[in-house]
């Protein structure tokens, strides 16, 4: 980290650097790209198929 880069400062540089991150994944790894895609599908799914927060949660996070 670089001196002086606290607080908001850091969390900006960071989340930068985060999505920097993510977007070379995704452009490099076709396993990250299949993933997106799986979670893109599913996550809707699991809202739809789901009847109460619990099963919706347990759907969602396996």
């Amino acid at each position: 980290m670089k001196p002086g880069h606290t607080g908001l400062t850091h969390l900006i540089h960071s989340t930068r650097y985060s999505m920097k991150g993510l977007k070379a994944a995704f452009i490099n790894e076709a396993a990250f790209r299949q993933e997106v895609a799986l979670c893109v599908i599913l996550f809707p799914a699991a809202i739809f198929l789901g009847e109460t927060l619990v099963e919706r949660l347990l759907l969602i996070g396996c």
